[in-house]
């Protein structure tokens, strides 16, 4: 495995990487303490949290987890846990410290035992938030495109009060 061929220096270079990226590394724990810190890079400072904060047991990962967002993302994770998915994304907003939300990417990877247990899960946490907005634009362009065709069908049948109608519809301006 690679964590037996790495020596203390390159898993500090390893560290180092993350730590100058805009992603942040954390290993949660999966017994009995699920969602604790065991790890937890420096730049979860970027959120406006402190290391301390989850390595203290002050927070846990999923205390700093959209409340609209926890309920289906738990219901997600008994899933992957029932079917023994062990390496899966998610996307989700995270709250900073400030209350403000960020929508981030977490690939998690679940370390189990030698019973099968979920020991850990190591996640890479993303700012996913420039690719959530592109995604809205696309859908709202799809959305727009489609009410254009209709008025184009409308107006290529000769029904321009249909059109209209539609136009009005749509936008709320005649």
């Amino acid at each position: 495995s690679l964590g037996n061929i790495m020596t203390n220096d390159n898993r500090q270079i390893a560290v180092e990487i993350i730590e100058h990226s805009p992603s942040l590394a954390i290993r949660i724990s999966g017994g009995d303490e699920k969602g604790q810190a065991l790890f937890i890079t420096q730049n979860i400072c970027q959120y406006g949290y402190e290391p301390d904060d989850f390595l203290g047991g002050k927070l846990s990962w999923f205390d700093v987890i959209h409340p609209d967002d926890v309920g289906w993302l738990l219901e997600r994770l008994e899933h992957y846990e029932k079917t023994r998915t062990d390496v899966f994304v998610n996307e989700y907003r995270v709250r900073r410290a400030d209350g403000s939300s960020v929508w981030v990417q977490d690939t998690s990877t679940v370390v189990r035992d030698t019973n099968g247990l979920p020991m850990y899960a190591d996640c890479v946490i993303s700012d996913y938030s420039l690719t959530k907005k592109s995604i809205e634009r696309i859908e709202d362009n799809y959305r727009q495109q489609g009410v254009l065709n209709e008025i184009l069908r409308s107006l290529h049948g000769s029904d321009s009060d249909k059109a209209l109608h539609i136009i009005f519809d749509r936008t709320g301006v005649y």
